[in-house]
């Protein structure tokens, strides 16, 4: 009997009953930032904490239809940022695990996409692109560069003018090893580019979209439905979200 059928934790292939592992499922994010209102400033959040987000000055986005992306999306042209309201639901001190999920399209190797850096030696937590060599960097800074932690993906992780999905999950040791970096549902090599720190990155600072809050190092490109946990995702559930596609 050819065919297949899958139902339960059972698979039906080629005639043979093979039990089958569901996917793992993956935990409610503090919120969500889909980017999908399609006009106007407000990035919302769609999570369940309202942490909405205010694009500063309109001009820094252009609503529309961006490849691969459902709906009409920002694309960033480097000039501005989103600033979020609240100086608390993102403020992580580097004790407590967290993920971040995102889909982005770069025109460029550099600029902040999330980031809670009010300036160049300041704390707070980072996902940025470092340029060819770290596309794709995780910053978790007291001060620059004496107290602080950034662990990057290496050449040729990343590609401008290609959708990716960007994962990056830190699980509270405040260590390089505590850090993964994902793109398109797979582990990359990473690098260690400080490790410094031993005190809180918290700053109270709100997280800001497409730029650094002060803002200062700017994204260009598009970018969309960005996640935050507070858990680790497990690869498998990398994978999963991948799977799923943006939305």
């Amino acid at each position: 009997m050819a065919g297949s059928f899958v139902g339960g934790k059972n698979e039906l292939i080629s005639g043979k009953l093979t039990s089958v592992t569901p996917p793992p499922p993956i935990p409610n994010p503090l919120a969500i930032w889909k980017m999908q209102e399609g006009s106007g400033v407000s990035l919302n959040d769609t999570g369940g904490s309202a942490d909405n987000a205010t694009i500063t000055p309109s001009s820094a986005v252009t609503w529309q239809s961006n490849a691969g992306l459902p709906g009409f999306t920002p694309l960033w042209n480097g000039s501005g940022h989103a600033n979020a309201a609240s100086t608390t639901l993102t403020n992580f001190d580097g004790t407590t695990p967290f993920t971040v999920s995102l889909w982005m399209n770069p025109s460029s190797l550099s600029g902040a996409m999330i980031s809670t850096l009010s300036g160049a030696n300041t704390n707070g937590w980072a996902v940025e692109m470092n340029g060819a060599s770290s596309p794709i960097a995780f910053f978790l800074i007291n001060a620059f560069p004496a107290n602080g932690l950034v662990v990057s993906s290496n050449t040729g992780s990343l590609s401008t003018g290609v959708l990716h999905h960007v994962v990056v999950t830190y699980d509270g040791s405040r260590t390089p090893a505590g850090v993964k970096i994902y793109i398109d549902g797979v582990s990359v090599a990473t690098s260690i580019l400080l490790n410094t720190l031993t005190a809180t990155a918290a700053n109270g600072t709100p997280i800001s979209f497409g730029a650094r809050p002060a803002p200062s190092t700017f994204y260009s490109g598009s970018m969309a439905f960005v996640r935050i946990y507070t858990a680790v995702l497990t690869a498998p559930q990398v994978s999963v979200l991948f799977g799923l596609g943006p939305q």
